[in-house]
């Protein structure tokens, strides 16, 4: 299947899930969806929580990961970039991830050593500003799915999101 194809499949796959159309009516309970994603060179997983709300875990490779039009779709409320140091965390997707104006917070695992400050998130947002690591990016959800905290390490200050 060609480029353009598959991005296209991708885009429709996300907005299936999106409008309800792969499931039907809204009567009942929704489960958790989980959706694995051939994104060329990679892998990304949607999860489509209950209440709708859309988490997208994109590992495809640089230049072909976090396709502008899925993540404009699943309008997502946070966004965690679980890179490393030295890989992932492209300045493309930086600026991509700050023109959705859905996201509240745009996490980073790592500070990209390899790229300025104007191309890595928030100072406040990043995990391990250090090369050397050693912090975690841990989200919870409340009983009830109302809102969802993120919080960097175990000590770490808690951010409150409410779902939508």
């Amino acid at each position: 299947m060609d480029f353009a194809w598959r991005w296209l499949g991708v885009g429709l796959a996300g907005l299936l899930v999106l409008t309800d159309s792969a499931r039907g009516d809204d009567s009942g309970p929704r489960p958790l969806d989980i959706y694995f994603i051939d994104v060329m060179g990679g892998a990304a997983t949607l999860i489509v929580t209950p209440e709708k709300e859309s988490i997208l875990i994109d590992s495809g490779w640089p230049g072909f990961s976090n396709n502008p039009v899925l993540v404009r779709t699943i309008q997502p409320t946070v966004a965690i970039m679980n890179d490393g140091p030295r890989k992932g965390g492209a300045p493309a997707t930086v600026k991509l991830l700050r023109s959705i104006p859905s996201i509240k917070a745009a996490y980073q695992l790592h500070r990209n050593a390899q790229t300025s400050s104007e191309d890595n998130t928030d100072p406040g947002l990043i995990a391990n500003l250090d090369p050397a690591g050693g912090q975690f990016i841990h989200v919870s959800v409340t009983p009830g799915g109302s809102k969802f905290n993120v919080q960097i390490g175990p000590d770490g200050p808690q951010r409150e999101i409410a779902s939508r």
